[in-house]
Formats: C-alpha cells, sequence, structure tokens
C-alpha cells in the first residue's frame, strides 16, 4: 500500500522539476490547498487548446 507521505513527496519533487524545465518554453500553474495539489503543466501558451494540458498530477491528501 502506498504512503501518502511518499506520494505528496515524490509529487512536490515533480513540481520542482516541472518548474525547472519550463523557464524557457512555458509556465507551471500551482493550485495548492490542504486537500489536494493540483499541477496544470502548460508547454505551450500560444497554443491553448492542444498543448497546455498535457501534464495534470492530482495528489489528494485525504
Amino acid at each position: 500500500m502506498l504512503n501518502i507521505d511518499d506520494v505528496v513527496q515524490k509529487g512536490e519533487q515533480l513540481v520542482q522539476k516541472l518548474e525547472e524545465s519550463v523557464q524557457k518554453q512555458g509556465q507551471v500553474v500551482l493550485n495548492k490547498n490542504p486537500s489536494s495539489l493540483i499541477i496544470h503543466y502548460i508547454e505551450n501558451k500560444n497554443n491553448y487548446f492542444t498543448n497546455n494540458m498535457r501534464h495534470m498530477i492530482i495528489l489528494d491528501r485525504n
């Protein structure tokens, strides 16, 4: 069974990697609240409807 703290830690590491990887090519939009961590990885701001939502990770902390 997965340890939720390990899952959250992996998610936070991924957030950092995403932030580093999109410095020149896009943006990362974070929405954090006590119950979830939602990451929208926006790869190409100029082609919103086809490229922006390629990666979405949702970690439910409940």
